[in-house]
């Protein structure tokens, strides 16, 4: 038995050949992927409540089983969550059993599966099946509200749906569906279609027509057809202002305000004339609720219009509405609206109509809403592009408020030019010099503001021109140093480069800065050296007492400093250090300290003392240590029987390298004889190289070879070192030492190597080289090396050493606190006082003053 197919299925056959491409348009142009809007999910009646697309096969077979069985809104929500899912089986389960409550909720969340903006070809050959069936075509039509068809033959089915055949409320969505599309080149069909819908004759048309047309005018202005532009006319002509009820005037504004948006998008001379003309209808009367609604909208519209001559008929026509005796309650918002219309017309016209507003508001005649209106009129003023500021400053002589004449500048500013710039310095050089009169008019710190008004100006031509002007009232003594340097400085940095008044003011006030600091400076340390020259002056007293000298002495074991107290005392302290010395329970170890104190005082009185000391040990322990005191001490003839006595056979080794060092350290003539008889073969090592050390100190001749000879002979090391010292006092010249030295092993390791070699090449150096060589030898070490630099120093030039050693942070120190700063100042100090020398602090730093006979 031949089973017969359902009507539906058959009619969907018979229309399949509805769906016809369109020749040249890819499909992709018609229907392109809806990423930006695509969302199946959405929340129905709560937010809570959210509604989403199937996401497995399962579930969708089980909302199919849920819509053929169940009723109710269970059902209702299934059938919602497979529209989200562009599920046709849903669609044709429907269509079949013609449920028109459920394909209405179907088609108003559909989305095609395939992810693009278009419903499936497969709902569209439905649609045009159904078009005319009155059940189900509004629900099938409600596939295109958010959804577009690709067929011209949906275009035309839809084109014929007649607006006489159904209420107006009921043809809304046939009407709006037609502009659902991406299809090309049917603006002219939709134009005739929409004109086809005028006039608005009954009052479901008042009511329900203009929502539609909006709909057409959309659809004209985003593909930019211009024909339209005739039809926007004729809808401005149907929605009429003059609407007496309200209810259609909502309505009629609404479009009204599309439509106006409209002919701006489309521009040209046709769209803008009547963008004009309707507002010159609204500046032939005073304002109503919905003429001050449209002016809003055609005062936002006024910069997209090109044409030249429309845009001079908007400002004509504003004039006019500015001049019409308004409502107070829409006068404020008018003026707002015009004058920022004005700004962005930016037309010499509108730029007048602006100042003589502003004229106005200047007046005597007291005006409704004076300050806000001014401020609406400096605000446009100030964002119109290309505003010539001539004429506003012309109108300066009637600003008498502060605040108003700071708007003039600002608006000055922002459209900077010669004039404009000119007039600001001016207003500047009056607010510097006009006094209280000026302050009235211009406000406190008038200057200040203008100043940062003249340099917030960003043209490079006008900076120069600000800099200039600035330079020359800095000239009329106008403008003070600090406030120009700091503008100056900031137009300096915007143009790369400065003002040759700017830099020799810079520069004159640096060397200001500079004098007054070293003068500051210079006093500081004048009474900083004062106050430490006192603080002294206190302490060499304290210390200078018998109590002073006697703690000194008792805390000799325990560092430098009671040492140092007891040399800067110098003789005074000689009587306790000498009876400290010969006190029978001073230690061996105190006794040597004290032997080198009483050395670095150097006074002839201490020599006895010191033989004394040195004679009364049992083991002769004391001699090294007198021996080196003796040798700071100008020599006596007690010091040298001395000596002499020590040098006796059977005397000892150490008295006699002791003795010998001692006379070879104060270069003794008459001790030459001894040179041969302690440097003989046989004689003890120790005692030799002392002799060897002595010949070489009084430069006996052949010295040098035979200090070689022992050197190259020696395997000791205590020797070698003391073969080298006798070397460095003999060799003729450095390289004859370097290569004995070298030969027989030392290098540039060796600490006393370094010594002795920094002392050969001072000692032999031609004078213009000796003082570095000097200062070389102090900084190497070397206790009796040092000593003879110093010497030569102090001779040669004895002020400049004193300020090389004592220089910096030294300058400004007393002694007491300089010398533990120093062992070459320490050194200083000794020798420059052993060669008839007081170091002294005074307010020029450190000096050697010859010690008074």
């Amino acid at each position: 038995m031949h089973h017969q197919r359902p009507r539906w299925l058959r009619l969907l056959a018979v229309c399949s050949v509805a769906f016809v491409p369109v020749a040249g348009v890819a499909e992709t142009d018609l229907c392109p992927v809806a990423t930006k809007r695509l969302n199946r999910s959405v929340a129905y009646q709560r937010s809570d409540n959210v509604i989403s697309a199937p996401a497995t096969a399962a579930e969708t077979s089980a909302l199919l089983t849920t819509l053929r069985t169940v009723q109710g809104d269970t059902r209702m929500f299934a059938i919602m969550r497979l529209g989200l899912a562009g599920n046709l089986e849903a669609f044709r389960t429907l269509l079949a059993s013609a449920d028109v409550d459920g394909l209405f909720v179907y088609s108003g969340q559909y989305l095609n599966a395939d992810d693009s903006v278009c419903i499936d070809p497969e709902l569209e050959r439905a649609l045009l099946e159904h078009l005319g069936d009155r059940k189900l075509d509004r629900a099938l039509v409600a596939l295109l509200g958010k959804n577009v068809y690709r067929s011209e033959a949906v275009l035309a089915a839809l084109r014929t749906v007649s607006l006489a055949e159904r209420q107006t409320n009921r043809y809304y969505a046939f009407g709006s569906a037609v502009t659902a599309t991406h299809l090309p080149d049917i603006e002219a069909q939709v134009l005739a279609h929409a004109r086809s819908l005028l006039p608005f004759d009954d009052p479901w048309e008042k009511y329900e027509s203009p929502g539609l047309h909006q709909h057409y005018a959309k659809f004209f202005t985003q593909r930019h057809y211009v024909p339209a532009a005739g039809y926007f006319r004729e809808l401005l002509a149907e929605a009429s202002r003059e609407e007496p009820q309200q209810s259609f005037q909502i309505k009629y504004g609404m479009l009204r305000t599309v439509v106006l948006r409209g002919l701006a998008a489309l521009g040209g001379a046709d769209a803008e004339s009547a963008i004009v003309a309707e507002l010159q209808d609204i500046a032939s009367r005073p304002l109503d609720a919905f003429a001050a609604s449209e002016l809003q909208t055609i005062g936002q519209l006024a910069p997209s219009l090109a044409e030249p001559k429309a845009r001079d008929d908007m400002v004509e026509a504003f004039e006019r509405v500015l001049a019409q005796e308004q409502p107070a309650r829409y006068d404020y918002e008018m003026r707002r609206t015009v004058y920022d219309a004005l700004a962005k017309l930016a037309t010499p016209r509108a730029a007048g109509l602006l100042i003589a507003e502003l004229r106005g508001y200047l007046g005597q005649q007291p005006r409704p809403n004076r300050g806000s209106a001014l401020a609406r009129i400096f605000e446009a003023l100030r964002n119109m592009e290309g505003l010539d500021v001539a004429p506003l400053i012309a109108v300066i002589g009637d600003v008498k408020r502060s605040t108003e004449r700071r708007s003039v500048w600002a608006i000055v500013a922002a459209h900077p030019s010669q004039v404009g710039v000119d007039f600001l310095l001016d207003e500047l050089r009056l607010s510097l010099s006009g006094g209280a009169e000026a302050e009235r008019l211009l406000g406190a710190e008038a200057d200040v503001v203008l100043l940062n008004t003249l340099v917030a100006v960003e043209a490079t031509e006008r900076q120069h021109q600000i800099r200039d002007g600035l330079d020359a009232l800095l000239d009329e003594g106008v403008l003070n140093q600090a406030d120009y340097l700091a503008a100056v400085s900031k137009l300096n940095k915007a143009l790369g480069n400065e003002s040759p008044r700017y830099v020799a003011l810079r520069d004159e006030q640096r060397r200001n800065r500079a004098r007054e600091q070293a003068a500051r400076q210079d006093a500081a340390e004048r009474e900083a050296r004062r106050e430490l020259q006192a603080s002294f002056a206190t302490e060499l007293a304290r210390h200078s007492s018998a109590g002073g000298i006697a703690r000194n002495i008792a805390l000799l074991g325990r560092g430098k400093q009671a040492a140092q107290w007891l040399i800067i005392v110098g003789e005074p302290a000689l009587p306790q250090l000498h009876e400290a010395l010969a006190a029978p329970d001073s230690s061996g170890e105190l006794k040597v300290r004290l032997l080198n104190v009483i050395g670095e005082i150097g006074s002839v009185a201490s020599v006895d003392h010191v033989i004394r000391a040195a004679s009364s040990g049992a083991d002769g322990g004391l001699h090294r240590s007198a021996f080196f005191a003796l040798a700071l001490i100008p020599s006596t003839p007690t010091a040298l029987a001395y000596a002499e006595s020590q040098l006796a056979d059977g005397g000892g080794e150490a008295r006699q390298v002791s003795a010998l060092i001692y006379l070879a350290q104060i270069r003794h003539p008459g001790s030459s004889s001894l040179v041969s008889r302690f440097t003989a073969d046989g004689v003890p090592a120790k005692v030799r190289s002392a002799g060897f050390y002595l010949g070489a100190r009084l430069g006996t001749p052949g010295i040098a070879g035979r200090v070689a000879v022992a050197l190259a002979q020696s395997t000791d090391r205590a020797e070698l070192e003391a073969l080298l010292q006798s070397l460095a006092e003999a060799a003729p010249d450095v390289a004859e030492f370097e290569s004995v030295a070298t030969g027989v092993g030392f290098g540039e390791p060796s600490f006393s190597y370094r010594q002795s070699l920094a002392y050969c090449a001072f000692r032999t150096a031609a004078d213009g080289q000796k003082v570095e060589l000097a200062y070389r030898v102090l900084a190497e070490g070397g206790s009796s090396y040092r000593r003879e630099a110093m010497r030569y120093l102090i001779g040669v030039d004895h002020q400049g050493t004193v300020d090389r050693l004592t220089g910096g942070i030294g300058q400004f120190m007393p002694l007491h606190m300089l010398l533990p700063q120093s062992g070459t100042v320490q050194l200083l100090f000794s020798e420059s006082r052993r060669m008839g020398y007081t170091l002294e602090l005074t307010d020029e730093g450190y000096v050697l003053t010859p010690v008074a006979a």
